[in-house]
């Protein structure tokens, strides 16, 4: 049979500001596939985004289905101050001066928001300003000052992006400097019960453990996608990919920080890394540059098969019964065409070992958690069912299986694998079935 609702393996994360956070809005993203709705902290109030995540929730229930829900964090930045007349035009070989005491800028120089950078850079050290628009080199650097030259100019305004390409910076993603935000955004996180974080400014494993830490106090475990956005990040990246729940590509980040000719190289190396350690991996920014302009993909963005190596995992001994189980549901259900993987589970983590081994066949992950259900909403490949009654795996199975048919996603006849576990704990997986529907 033809499936009528398509489902698509990759999962979609759309940020939710005021351009589209009405009920209609919300409503046509979720049905067009939005499977993770993004809040950036750097932009809005908590109120702002509290209201956001009411909306969004009532907009899932009233759909009855699942969308996960993911915060942003600001991250530590650098950005220059305000300029006197709004902007100023820097000419190649120009001076230009950074200075840290906050005084408003000129032709001659502008402010700084980090106060300890003369002491962690000296001369000869490049400097981007507006996303890499306009590059300085340091001459001098004084207790307060770094005397600049520019080397490519343009017209900075006010608050600009300021980044280091070069220079691993003494900052954390918690540190004193933004250790009362973290602890404000943690605290929102919590209050709010949202599914994931975005954790900015990730340069060691180190950072995401005083993430959570931060958590901890709070009494909640949220998983933690690391943002990697700087040379030190990459440089550091098998820590961090040990360390998170996942992993997310900031390609515009990177673009600014590395060679351009480095990005797509590192962007592989990174997905190739996250996924081959089972977790979701996601690339941000400019993904389909396209999109805005036309309708369809370019032929070359809608070849995506060649990276298809990217996708190897490597292997497990951290559950091994659940690690065989999941292996053998993806292999049995290439080999006999299976229509879908019914995977029953209270803790996510069987359904995410299947995703692991990417089968072709979609995996419907039955469960009667909630949350569970939200979180596997990022998983490829992965479309939970939340079941509500007598937890006992045939129940589960039989819900699923009535539900997928009034969704369309299998029919009579239709070959199916299923796996389930002799307990509710996680790892507890430990059988497979083969049905055929009648």
């Amino acid at each position: 049979m033809e499936i009528q609702n398509p489902l698509r393996k990759t999962k979609i994360i759309a940020t939710i500001g005021p351009a589209c956070d009405s009920l209609e809005t919300l409503e046509a993203m979720m049905q067009a596939g939005m499977s993770v709705a993004r809040l950036n902290l750097s932009h809005g109030s908590y109120n702002e985004h509290r209201e956001r995540l009411k909306r969004i929730r009532l907009t899932a229930e009233k759909l009855c289905i699942s969308v996960a829900t993911m915060i942003d964090t600001r991250g530590i930045e650098i950005r220059t101050g305000r300029i006197e007349e709004g902007w100023v035009d820097l000419t190649v070989g120009d001076c230009f001066t950074l200075f840290t005491d906050g005084r408003l800028g000129n032709q001659e120089g502008a402010s700084i928001t980090y106060k300890k950078l003369p002491q962690e850079i000296g001369a000869g050290t490049p400097i981007l300003l507006d996303d890499g628009n306009i590059e300085l080199i340091s001459e001098q650097v004084d207790e307060d000052e770094i005397h600049c030259r520019v080397v490519l100019g343009g017209r900075l305004g006010d608050t600009k992006s300021v980044n280091l390409p070069e220079t691993e910076l003494s900052l954390r993603a918690v540190s004193p400097e933004n250790r009362d935000d973290v602890i404000r955004e943690m605290t929102f996180a919590a209050e709010n019960e949202v599914d994931y974080i975005a954790a900015s400014f990730v340069q060691h494993e180190e950072d995401v453990t005083l993430l959570r830490e931060v958590l901890a106090d709070h009494g909640v475990k949220i998983p933690i996608i690391a943002k990697i956005e700087n040379r030190a990040g990459v440089n550091n990246l098998e820590g961090i990919v040990a360390a998170a729940d996942g992993v997310m590509v900031a390609r515009g980040d990177l673009g600014v920080e590395l060679p351009l000719a480095d990005v797509p190289g590192t962007q592989k190396k990174i997905i190739h890394m996250t996924v081959g350690q089972g977790k979701p991996v996601v690339t941000a920014t400019e993904m389909l540059a396209s999109m805005q302009r036309n309708p369809k993909p370019t032929r070359a963005e809608s070849y995506l098969k060649e990276y298809g190596y990217l996708q190897r995992v490597a292997g497990s001994r951290s559950n091994i019964v659940t690690e065989a189980v999941s292996l053998a549901s993806a292999t049995m259900a290439q080999e006999l065409d299976a229509r879908a993987i019914f995977s029953l589970t209270e803790t996510g983590f069987t359904s995410r070992m299947v995703s692991r081994r990417r089968p072709d066949c979609p995996i419907l992950a039955i469960t009667s958690s909630r949350i569970v259900a939200r979180r596997l909403s990022l998983n490829w490949g992965v479309f939970p069912i939340c079941f509500e009654g007598e937890i006992n795996d045939q129940a589960k199975l039989d819900y699923g299986l009535e539900r997928a048919r009034e969704l369309g996603y299998v029919g009579a006849g239709d070959l199916i694998i299923a796996t389930a576990g002799s307990g509710q704990k996680k790892g507890g997986t430990d059988s497979i079935r083969v049905l055929t529907l009648e």
